[in-house]
Parts: C-alpha cells; structure tokens; sequence
C-alpha cells in the first residue's frame, strides 16, 4: 500500500523541528532526580522514624540483651535499624512514584485502581531462618504470626509448623525447634534488596559420584550436604554415618546402601552412581532389578526424606 503526499499536503503541515530520538520530560523524572539529590535527608527522616516505632515494639528487653552481649549486641542492633531504614526508603520512593505515575496518566480519581496497584507493589519485611545452605523465607503463615506479634509487642511465639512446635525468640532472633532443640538464627530481610534474597541450591560438581534415595516414584538426589558427607564417609572408608534433617536423624549404611530414619525405622534404598557422563550400574547391582530401573520401590511415601529440596523449615 502507497500513500502519496502532495507538496499541497505538505505546505498545511505546521513547522517545527522534527525530534525522533527524544522525549519529553515526565514528572517521575523530575521526582527521581529530586529524590537522588535528597536521598540523604530522605534516609535521615526515615531513620528516625524508623528507630523510634521499632523501639516501641522491641521494649527494654532488646536493651537488656544488648548491653549482655556487649559490642556484638550493638552491631546486630545497627544492622536491624539500617535493614528497616532500607526498607522504608524504597517503600517511599516506589509510593511516590505510583502516585507520579497515577497523575501523569490523569488517573487520580480512580482510587480502586490505585489501591489494587499498590496492593501488588508492596511487600513487607521478609522473615528468614537460617538453613544449611543460607538464609531461607519462611512460609507464608510464619511470616503473618511473627510480624503480627512483633507488632503487638511480643518478645516471643510459639507456632506449629507441619508436625513440628517452634518457639521464635523475637529479642534474641532464633528460632528453635520443640522436639529437637535445634536452634536457628532469624532476621528480617528487605524484600527489594537482591543481596538478602533466599539461598539458591549449591550446584554438584559434576566429577562428584551421586547417592541417590528410592522414593515412590523411582529415584531422586540427595540434597548436597547428604552428598558431601557420603563423599567424605568412602574416603574415611566408613561404613555408617548419620545425618540430621527436618528434624529427623537418619541413618545412612554406606555397605547396605540403605537409609533408615532413627525414629520410624523406615528403611529406603539408597545408590550410588558414577560422575555425570560415566555409568556405574555395578554400584546398584545388589539391589532389586524393579529399583535400579527407578520404577519405585514398596515403602511408599513418608514423612521427610532426604531429598535435593532445601526445607522450609
């Protein structure tokens, strides 16, 4: 399709400079830039504010523990209020651009619309324990408990997570579980800061053998840590080691190439193949041939299993 413009057509056409690379200026431009040039006074105000509601909520036992701890208490003290400040000023900076946003597009009077936007926008303070890979998100009803009772001024809770009690100490920042007495660090974390974000998966080197644990739908990895210590356990030449996870204390027999949970008794098999790329059947050749193919043995499912996943909890 041609369309032809007449000189006439061009002669109606009004004058200006023809821009094709540039645009105008929008508030929130103007908004950024003024907020990157008081960004300090920003983080100052936010600080105060910050530090006086956190004290509320904390009460004299966060200035009991901290003059116990000495130096230590204080610096953990300093990374909280600098964590909450963080949060406050990117919690700022992305209303007041929502609401730059919302006028620019002469969307001011539909305020539903706002507050279902900023509804996805938000995120509050994240909580995380402590893992053996690193920092873990807790699930999502942990985190309502434990921010509904920070708030109300408690210093800790008690909650059931799956078929485990845990009490969170909310001054000294630990959570420990009731049956097993493991304890776990806790903190807060900015929701927006990519450096505190939930701890990925430790990648296998591929020269490493794999263990691998029946299931009932065939075979899956031991997670890293379980793979580290059955690499550690043949080059000691032991034939038994023991392994703690979700709670449970597992026995893992490196000769019989079972995996037996202390408590239960629940047996599964267990296998040992060869680096990536390099098929080792013999390691499995004692076991039924309906478990070397991963058809899945007879023991079904259960309660935690040594699995590649990093728990929750």
């Amino acid at each position: 399709l041609k369309f032809h413009v007449s000189p006439r057509m061009l002669a109606l056409r009004p004058h200006r400079k023809f821009q094709c690379c540039t645009r105008r200026p929008r508030r929130t431009d103007n908004i950024v830039m003024t907020l990157r040039e008081n960004g300090e006074e920003i983080a100052h105000a936010v600080e105060a504010a910050t530090t006086e509601s956190e004290s509320e909520a904390s009460g004299s036992e966060r200035s009991e523990s901290i003059s116990d701890e000495g130096g230590g208490g204080q610096v953990e003290n300093a990374e909280l209020a600098s964590v909450v400040c963080a949060f406050e000023r990117d919690r700022l900076l992305r209303a007041m651009a929502l609401g730059a946003t919302m006028v620019e597009r002469e969307l001011c009077h539909h305020a539903g619309l706002r507050r279902c936007i900023w509804r996805f926008l938000d995120m509050p303070l994240v909580w995380q324990f402590e893992g053996d890979n690193g920092w873990i998100d807790c699930d999502a009803s942990t985190q309502e408990a434990l921010s509904r009772a920070l708030s109300s001024g408690a210093n800790e809770v008690t909650l059931r997570v799956r078929s485990w009690a845990y009490k969170y100490d909310l001054v000294s920042r630990v959570q420990v579980n009731q049956s097993t007495h493991k304890m776990r660090r806790l903190r807060r974390r900015n929701p927006w800061d990519a450096e505190t974000a939930p701890a990925r998966r430790q990648r296998r080197d591929p020269l490493w053998p794999r263990w691998q644990f029946s299931t009932g739908f065939g075979w899956a990895d031991c997670d890293h840590e379980t793979q580290t210590l059955l690499r550690d356990a043949e080059a000691r030449g032991l034939t038994e080691v023991h392994r703690e996870i979700r709670g449970f204390d597992y026995v893992l027999d490196l000769q019989a190439h079972t995996q037996t949970n202390s408590l239960t008794g629940r047996t599964r098999h267990l296998q040992r193949l060869g680096p990536v790329g390099v098929q080792n059947l013999a390691a499995a050749s004692h076991l039924p041939v309906s478990v070397q193919e991963g058809s899945g043995d007879t023991l079904g499912g259960g309660e935690a299993c040594l699995d590649n996943e990093i728990p929750e909890i």
